[in-house]
């Protein structure tokens, strides 16, 4: 159903991206937020949601208490419930959340693995995936393929003759990896995990071997210091023989408290992240009276 609803958007000329990628989304929204007067103060992180005789009177942002008329909850809504609120919110659908999306194979989270070369591989696929000829083991699995993507082509994804390529491993690895750091060996086994997946990449590439540039690779944990997910993931699956479950934008709890990210509305991405984030400024208007224009 997922591949069908794909190849519609594709048909209709609706199935683009923007240009540079998300980060370039992210560009976008922060410029136009600014010219309208809004501040963003980065590397700042919020530790509280001020509530004050039932209405949302402001933050708390590194101990400086900061005053506003309204908040939007942008950040993993499953992890701000319980750590954003003294006490923790215990609203109808916030206890669904944590039941519904704490379940044993209900969180997608991976292991990001980015290669820059120094080869132009136009003339490649630009998605493979392909059987390993050596499996390995990774997390206490046993690896049997893997799948890349290659980006030639695409402007500013890498200098001229040089190609980006991105393999993502998907399962639940959190503990893996957070055993790993807990060990002081997190970076050791990055650089194992990479050792087994360069030659694999190589011998599917031939292209590529002996021109690599740079590496990195972002874990559950990369996930979880960044963007304040729940054990790194960025996704939630809706279970088979379960049902699909959207939580609201707007909390009975307090006035003027507003919710918005991917957890809001399976399976989540960017656009359910969009998607929610106006449904939680069309309340905002609505309540202050203000006619929401997009």
């Amino acid at each position: 159903l997922s591949l069908l609803a794909t190849l519609g958007c594709f048909a209709a000329g609706d199935g683009g991206y923007i240009e540079g990628g998300s980060l370039v989304l992210a560009s976008n929204m922060a410029k136009r937020f600014k010219g309208l007067g809004g501040v963003v103060r980065y590397g700042k992180k919020v530790e509280r949601v001020r509530i004050s005789d039932g209405m949302v009177c402001g933050v708390v942002v590194e101990g400086e208490p900061v005053s506003a008329r309204a908040v939007i909850v942008a950040s993993d809504t499953l992890q701000a419930v319980d750590s954003l609120f003294d006490p923790p919110l215990q609203e109808k659908w916030t206890l669904a959340l944590r039941e519904k999306t704490k379940r044993s194979g209900a969180l997608l989270m991976c292991t990001f693995i980015g290669i820059g070369v120094e080869a132009d591989l136009s003339g490649s696929p630009k998605g493979v995936m392909f059987p390993l000829k050596t499996p390995f083991e990774y997390a206490g699995r046993l690896i049997t393929s893997l799948g890349y993507n290659q980006y030639s082509g695409h402007a500013a994804y890498a200098p001229p003759d040089c190609t980006a390529i991105t393999i993502i491993l998907a399962g639940d690895t959190y503990d893996y990896w957070k055993q790993a750091h807990e060990q002081g060996c997190y970076v050791a086994r990055k650089e194992e995990l990479f050792a087994q997946v360069l030659p694999a990449l190589e011998e599917q590439l031939p292209a590529i071997r002996g021109k690599l540039a740079v590496w990195d690779m972002a874990t559950p944990l990369t996930y979880e210091r960044y963007c304040g997910t729940y054990h790194g993931s960025w996704m939630t699956i809706t279970l088979p023989r379960t049902k699909r479950v959207s939580y609201p934008c707007k909390s009975k709890y307090a006035s003027r408290l507003y919710f918005a990210g991917q957890r809001i509305m399976p399976p989540g991405g960017i656009p359910v992240a969009v998607s929610t984030g106006r449904t939680a400024a069309q309340h905002l208007c609505r309540d202050f009276g203000t006619v929401f224009r997009s």
